[in-house]
């Protein structure tokens, strides 16, 4: 991933400190991934997928947000 996105997991472990699922779905989403398809592939429902990617938008930014928000500023990334 480092390969394809340069520094962006680094990024995600050192400034943000996020957990491992967080990580997961936050390459998938940068891998251009539906929410259904992180969902099967992370083993989670697509529900969980979405409040994933909504504290992650919190996490990051410290602002509510959407899903959808958060997959744009990772796809900006």
């Amino acid at each position: 991933m480092d390969t394809l996105y340069g520094s962006f997991v680094q990024q995600l472990l050192t400034v943000f400190h996020l957990s491992t699922q967080e990580i997961h779905v936050c390459l998938l989403v940068k891998a251009q991934f539906k929410p259904v398809e992180i969902a099967i592939l992370t083993a989670h429902s697509k529900e969980a997928i979405s409040s994933t990617r909504r504290r992650l938008y919190k996490k990051i930014t410290g602002k509510s947000g959407t899903p959808e928000q958060l997959d744009k500023l990772i796809m900006e990334w």
